[in-house]
């Protein structure tokens, strides 16, 4: 059974409102937006964290120039 689910928005064309719809609530609190895949690193501790927690992270692409 699914406890939560955590949702990472990577780029500039990721809906962020479809993020939400999907997410956990409070969405605030499982849906992240980054700008590149550089910008992970920025939030890999708290994305650890969820998933040690046993919550189901997902990236969700939206990079447009690979």
């Amino acid at each position: 059974m699914l406890d939560s689910l955590s949702l990472s928005g990577i780029g500039d064309q990721v809906d962020k409102t479809e993020l939400e719809a999907i997410a956990s609530k409070p969405a605030s609190n499982y849906v992240f937006m980054i700008d590149n895949f550089d910008a992970l690193t920025k939030i890999k501790e708290e994305l650890a964290i969820k998933a040690c927690e046993g919550r189901y992270i997902v990236l969700w692409l939206g990079i447009v120039d690979l």
